[in-house]
């Protein structure tokens, strides 16, 4: 090799005025489950994370390269890989061809491993790991970039827990990749809720988690892997739908429930009137009767006796001045409840639901909850 040329990113931690290799430490080789062979470095007198780089082959010149390396400068994320650095030489016999030595931030753990180490994971925590995915790949999006291999291994996390991938660099993506990103992660969340891998039915899967998961994640998770990828929402969609999920969902529980005795929701799909408040929330008013808000929605209990078992009370929405009602026709459910073989888990109850969510509710597979009743 020969003409070797090293670029270093100023807002990385190495110095771009001595010479790459006086600054880092080899450290072996690896053959990572997510970003495959790559070798790692550690950084001379620095607290700093590790690095490690991979070789990809350009067929550029050396103008472009140095465009190649401005522009991957300006790329920031808090939930990519850092770029500190690149080298390049002209590989000897394949004419124009550079083979590219690139360095990035590396960190040891995953999400798979994560989920080893936390036998369950809470919801609040599952919604923040999708959060800051869907925001980074949102944001790539904008960049017209992939990610190509979305993977509980494939995503890294640093010390405090935060979000690290890595997309497809100078490769462009069509619909076709983006959707097939967005049907990975919802493969991602399933490992999450189940911790289980290669799930063979995934919306057989997402039965079983009803009553466990909110109605809300479950959806999301369906509107993912539509088999049909023109279904699916992209990841502007997604950011969407997570910002306009509803924030505070009505929890049942019965403390009083016979955990001997576990139960199975089943979701019943029924039309109804429904009367428009704001963008966000809808209330459902019943055909002849007046609505009277209630001052604090009540949780609601699934006692063992079926006399015992209350109404749900909706959640309080108050008219807003010089906003006209609208009447629509939307969807509501009923929820069943049957003997099964798992224990009774916390089940979300929602009398609203987003303007994203009700478009594609029936698409998904996973409908919204609003009353309840036993059999």
């Amino acid at each position: 090799m020969g003409n070797l040329q090293t670029l270093i990113n100023y807002h990385s931690p190495l110095s771009y005025i001595y010479d790459l290799n006086e600054q880092i430490q080899d450290c072996g080789m690896i053959n990572h489950p997510g970003l495959g062979a790559i070798q790692l470095w550690k950084i001379k007198q620095s607290n700093q994370p590790m690095m490690f780089s991979y070789h990809v082959h350009l067929y550029k010149n050396d103008s472009r390269l140095v465009d190649f390396h401005r522009i991957r400068c300006q790329i920031k994320h808090p939930n990519l890989l850092s770029y500190f650095a690149c080298t390049s030489s002209k590989a000897q016999n394949i004419g124009s061809v550079q083979s590219l030595q690139l360095f990035f931030a590396y960190y040891h753990k995953n999400l798979k491993q994560k989920l080893l180490q936390q036998k369950t994971m809470p919801e609040t925590e599952i919604w923040n790991i999708i959060e800051q995915i869907v925001n980074a790949m949102a944001y790539l999006q904008g960049l017209n970039r992939y990610h190509g291999n979305l993977t509980t291994e494939s995503i890294l996390l640093n010390e405090e827990d935060q979000i690290k991938i890595l997309d497809q660099l100078q490769q462009r993506p069509n619909e076709e990749q983006i959707k097939k990103d967005v049907f990975d992660l919802g493969l991602v969340i399933i490992e999450m809720l189940t911790h289980r891998a290669n799930q063979l039915n995934f919306y057989e899967s997402l039965k079983q988690l009803a009553g466990i998961y909110s109605i809300q994640l479950l959806q999301l998770v369906g509107k993912m892997l539509q088999k049909d990828a023109r279904l699916r929402p992209d990841f502007y969609q997604l950011q969407d739908i997570i910002k306009n999920r509803f924030k505070e969902p009505i929890i049942l529980h019965n403390p009083n429930f016979n955990q001997g005795q576990p139960a199975f929701i089943q979701i019943n799909n029924h039309p109804q009137r429904l009367q428009s408040r704001n963008q966000d929330q809808r209330m459902i008013t019943l055909p002849g009767t007046q609505y009277k808000p209630s001052i604090h929605p009540r949780i609601i209990y699934k006692n063992s006796s079926q006399t015992n078992l209350q109404n749900i009370t909706t959640i309080p929405q108050y008219p807003i001045q010089g906003t006209q009602q609208i009447q629509e026709q939307q969807i509501y459910s009923s929820v069943q409840y049957q003997r099964y073989h798992t224990p009774i888990k916390h089940i979300s109850m929602v009398d609203s639901i987003s303007t994203v969510d009700r478009l594609t509710s029936c698409q998904s597979g996973i409908q919204h909850i609003s009353v309840i009743r036993q059999i």
